[in-house]
């Protein structure tokens, strides 16, 4: 099974860090970040690999305003650096963004983009909304300043769901964000920007051969 190093950037107003044990709904969708770091059921803990798959040490939490109080003890206890939307707002969104670039810098990383971190008014197409968090501009500044600074491997973008939209405003707003990073991607592959990796070793420019190798044998195969 091929694994490899790298970190998390888990942008959610949600921590996502229940388990069964201590998660009051019971809820699968508020488990995934605690399976990865090794926490939970065995089915979620060992999906596709037998073990933990992201070391707790590489995890950042951005954006967090909604965690249950036996979810935010696990955080404690695990050590997960967590800036929640009150810390963001204390010490300045700039000052914030500046320490998780440093954190992240020349790292592999994966970058969890949930749309309920977003202002609920002016992302309305999410299910578990939550008050005023960050702007539509700072998600893309930190999706953008993120692929500039590491070795992004996968991004994902999740909780749309277009049954409480209530106008385009979310699948809008998703449009952009895949147009920034597409931009982003083709940009560093053609220049060769933040090509090397701590240890000085070269690698694909912000992770760019590798997502742009999944776009090329998706056209390949017709998807």
């Amino acid at each position: 099974m091929w694994k490899k190093a790298v970190g998390i950037l888990w942008m959610d107003a949600h921590g996502d860090m229940n388990t069964p044990e201590i998660s009051d709904s019971g809820h699968i969708h508020g488990m995934p970040l605690a399976a990865s770091v090794g926490y939970g059921h065995s089915k979620l803990v060992d999906c596709m690999y037998k073990g933990t798959k992201v070391k707790k040490e590489d995890v950042i939490l951005f954006g967090t305003r909604d965690i249950d109080e036996k979810e935010q003890k696990l955080i404690d206890e695990l050590g997960i650096k967590n800036y929640t939307w009150e810390i963001i707002e204390e010490m300045g969104f700039e000052k914030a963004l500046e320490e998780v670039k440093e954190f992240f810098r020349g790292r592999n990383l994966h970058i969890s983009f949930d749309l309920d971190k977003i202002d609920p008014a002016k992302i309305t197409a999410v299910e578990t909304p939550v008050a005023a968090v960050l702007s539509r501009e700072m998600g893309k500044t930190l999706v953008s300043e993120m692929i500039d600074t590491a070795s992004v491997t996968s991004i994902d973008i999740v909780e749309y769901n277009p049954i409480y939209e209530k106008g385009v405003e979310t699948s809008e707003y998703v449009d952009e964000l895949l147009q920034l990073i597409e931009n982003k991607i083709n940009y560093h592959a053609h220049t060769g920007q933040n090509d090397r990796r701590q240890d000085g070793q070269p690698q694909a420019s912000a992770g760019g051969a590798e997502l742009l190798g999944l776009e090329r044998r998706g056209q390949q195969d017709g998807v």
